[in-house]
């Protein structure tokens, strides 16, 4: 098979052994003047693919291109190849699943968690027959980093507004709510690998995500409790990279609008220390899943990534304190957990990226105050600060407020 190169599809297949006719006048005049005969050299095609080709000496005068002649031939040396750095592609979309990943996991803790702290807030309410609701709203700002195969850096911020229900059955305790749940982020990549004239590959990129769930808890007799949530909604996530500029002033970016979907199971077991003080074990499993999608870079080459799961348990206890009347209580945790999956995967030209996981462990420490001022003050507030170490490390912080009427 014989292409022109000049006019290759962007998206077209060669092989090894194909014979290219290198149109110089068309592509670049001068372009490979002076190249010797027998030499390699290589060419992109697009922002992403490489090729090697062996100079034929057909149209040569003493090794140079004949003007005359204008059939300068190319041929391949071996199969062409995505640039080792294009991973830095799977790995965006590696944080976008991750940035869901931890909004799920603070959703479902600070929800349970403000639900209880206002309970206790009001001395339990003297509601025994009867059911009411708790509006909450919470806000949380994070920076987060990790290393994987890039440096990677997220600032992140995250809101909730919703509304749970308390009612009391015989013998346990029902709690059931829903919510809806905004994040906005800004990430930067670094990696150490790059081939292309620069010793280092840099990336940044903005995610915003929007979602609407529900959850659920039971409680019974002697502390122990059955909890689980769900949502649904989409992640915007806009990539941009310099690293990869060609000639013709073409950059390397994408922005993409993915729906997702996440779960989470708990089980939970609380023991009383006494009249004003509590100690909570709770262990937790999430998974979500972010679609995948095929787009078109500005050069023409279809990129096509792969679904993302991510799979994560979360087990630890929290040491919660109260003074005598009620209006103060505070809090102190320590969690392990563990990200079990989360590959991104993605192809472009007919070729597979390298891939990228979230695999890893990481520690959590936290510490938190609620207060309400007076027991006549419909609400309660509530601040809390988390530390992470391990595969994550960074911290986040942010403040929970809760209406009761």
């Amino acid at each position: 098979m014989t292409i022109l190169l000049d006019s290759l599809n962007v998206n077209a297949q060669v092989q090894a052994d194909d014979a290219i006719y290198y149109l110089i006048d068309t592509v670049g005049v001068g372009r490979l003047v002076g190249q010797p005969a027998n030499a390699t050299v290589s060419a992109r095609q697009g922002l992403l693919k490489v090729y090697n080709f062996n100079i034929d000496t057909v149209g040569f005068e003493d090794n140079f291109f004949d003007e005359a002649n204008k059939n300068l031939v190319l041929y391949l040396e071996n199969e062409p190849y995505l640039l080792p750095e294009s991973r830095i592609l799977t790995e965006g979309q590696a944080i976008g699943a991750a940035f869901l990943s931890r909004a799920g996991a603070w959703l479902a803790d600070h929800s349970y968690l403000q639900a209880d702290l206002a309970l206790a807030a009001c001395g339990g309410c003297e509601r025994e027959a009867q059911g009411w609701w708790l509006p909450v709203f919470g806000l949380d700002g994070a920076w987060l980093e990790t290393g994987r195969n890039s440096d990677v850096t997220v600032e992140s911020v995250t809101a909730l507004a919703g509304a749970v229900y308390h009612t009391n059955l015989t013998r346990a305790n029902l709690l059931v709510g829903g919510f809806l749940e905004a994040s906005y982020g800004k990430y930067d990549l670094e990696s150490g690998y790059g081939t292309l004239g620069a010793p280092v590959v840099e990336a940044e990129g903005k995610l915003s995500s929007i979602a609407w769930g529900a959850l659920t808890r039971l409680s019974l007799p002697a502390g122990l409790r059955f909890e689980a949530s769900g949502r649904v909604g989409r992640l915007v996530n806009e990539f941009e990279s310099v690293y990869f500029d060609n000639e013709a002033g073409d950059s390397l970016h994408y922005k993409t609008n993915t729906p997702f979907f996440s779960v989470h199971g708990g089980l939970g077991w609380t023991r009383r220390l006494g009249e004003f003080a509590a100690l909570d074990f709770v262990g937790r499993y999430f998974w979500t899943r972010q679609n995948g999608e095929s787009f078109a870079l500005s050069t023409g080459e279809t990129v096509t990534f792969a679904p993302v799961v991510s799979q994560r348990v979360r087990a630890g206890a929290r040491y919660t304190g109260f003074k005598a009347d009620s209006r103060l209580s505070w809090y102190g945790g320590l969690y392990w957990e563990r990200e079990f999956d989360g590959e991104s995967l993605g192809r472009a030209l007919g070729q597979e990226f390298g891939s990228d996981e979230l695999k890893g462990d990481t520690g959590l420490a936290e510490i938190g105050l609620s207060l309400k001022p007076s027991p006549e003050v419909p609400w309660s507030l509530e601040a809390g600060f988390q530390g992470f170490l391990g595969q994550n490390r960074g911290f986040s912080g942010g403040v929970r407020l809760s209406l009761d009427f």
